[in-house]
């Protein structure tokens, strides 16, 4: 058997020390955790936005909203600065609204008001015992208060929270991607203490794989010829220690 040198295998942090365990092999950036967690809230002189990003491990980005009704147009603009910031994950996105107390100095819309009554007017001509609305009744009714539009502050609040969490779970994954690269390099170490006593030892192991093996041939040769080898031909030597020198290397292999 020819002797060859046997080498460990050097897995080095880039920069040569355990600071920037970001970079672990051939300083490329270790894949962040899929399984991450951001929220984030924004106030509006509307409300309060509250959103929330879960994310999952998964082959692809898979993304799933949970909206309320009044932001279902939001979908799109959400996806795509998802899509920017992440390339994998399952990611559930939830969004809820706790909108600011109503204050009834707000104008109201007369034509609504004229409509409303002249609905209620209708109604009691059919149904004469019918109750007349109350005050906060009729506030609540749809177009009566005469609100801006408030869809753009809503959407700015919504982006603004989307994007507060986007960098919180991108900083929980990249602490994540830390740990991980950390318990690797610790594993790493540990291998490479293994291979460097395997190393030392190769001499010892070799020799003593060697005798072990002359000492086999040498039972196996006198239980099959106790007789000598005088009368056994040169080739049936040589085909019977081919055939017990890879019997034996197997069952070294498996010991």
């Amino acid at each position: 058997m020819t002797e060859r040198a046997w080498h460990a295998p050097r897995i080095r942090v880039a920069g040569g020390d355990s600071a920037n365990l970001n970079l672990l092999f051939y300083g490329r950036p270790m894949i962040r955790s899929m399984t991450a967690f951001g929220s984030a809230t924004h106030n509006d002189s509307l409300g309060t936005v509250a959103l929330e990003l879960r994310s999952v491990n998964s082959r692809f980005l898979d993304l799933h909203f949970r909206l309320p009704e009044d932001l279902r147009h939001l979908e799109t603009g959400c996806r795509e600065r998802l899509q920017a910031a992440l390339q994998r994950g399952k990611v559930e996105i939830r969004v809820n609204l706790q909108r600011a107390a109503v204050h009834h100095t707000a104008p109201l819309n007369q034509e609504a008001l004229r409509a409303l009554a002249n609905t209620f007017l209708q109604v009691q001509k059919v149904i004469p015992e019918v109750r007349a609305p109350e005050l906060g009744e009729v506030l609540a009714w749809p177009g009566v208060r005469a609100e801006e539009n408030p869809t753009a502050t809503w959407d700015a609040a919504v982006f603004a929270a989307l994007d507060a969490a986007i960098q919180q779970l991108q900083t929980s994954r990249a602490d994540e991607g830390s740990r991980l690269a950390r318990a690797m390099l610790e594993l790493t170490e540990q291998i490479e203490s293994i291979a460097d006593q395997l190393q030392a030892e190769m001499p010892r192991i070799l020799e003593a794989y060697r005798e072990r093996q002359a000492r086999k041939l040498h039972e196996t040769f006198e239980a099959a010829f106790p007789q000598g080898l005088q009368h056994i031909s040169g080739a049936e030597i040589s085909e019977r220690l081919a055939h017990e020198t890879a019997l034996f290397s197997l069952r070294i292999d498996v010991a």
